[in-house]
């Protein structure tokens, strides 16, 4: 699991809390679910026809900026340190580097720092090309490293662990 000593033990607190289950099979870490429709929907919304069912799912208008997936470096960060932030990266994020740019030029507003949400804000390792990006993630998830631990993983969300 990641995230600060602190995050986890509250995980861990969550999970051990015994009165709060009706039996031990009934026991989970994380209160909400790590993937549902509105965080795919949060995650391709640059996308036809995604943009039109978030549309429809924030009451027929645009979601307030400052909710608006504009920076890859905040979306970790807060999955890393917000106790309700669990959600995890769709299958896109692997193959499809156009959910990483405005090619609609969708005006999405202006966040609270006045800063533009436009196309997604990338690691400088990739020089904010979505297409470098892509290859590096997939590269990623395909080497030794991923693959010596993601049995972890797998355990953590399906619930052996």
């Amino acid at each position: 699991m990641l995230g600060s000593a602190e995050r986890q033990a509250e995980f861990k607190k969550k999970y051990e809390d015994i009165d709060g289950f009706e039996d031990m099979d009934d026991r989970f870490h994380c209160g909400s679910h790590y993937s549902n429709p509105g965080i795919v929907l949060h995650f391709l919304a640059r996308l036809s026809p995604y943009i039109d069912a978030i549309v429809e799912l924030q009451g027929m208008n645009h979601d307030n900026p400052d909710r608006i997936f504009h920076s890859l470096h905040d979306s970790y960060s807060n999955a890393l340190n917000d106790h309700s932030d669990v959600r995890e990266i769709t299958p896109e994020f692997f193959y499809l580097p156009e959910m990483f740019l405005n090619k609609n030029n969708i005006n999405f507003g202006r966040r609270a720092d006045r800063q533009e949400v436009n196309n997604i804000q990338l690691p400088h390792w990739c020089q904010g090309n979505p297409y470098k990006f892509v290859a590096g993630v997939r590269e990623a998830l395909e080497s030794n490293y991923v693959s010596q631990g993601i049995s972890k993983w797998l355990d953590y969300i399906f619930g052996y662990k």
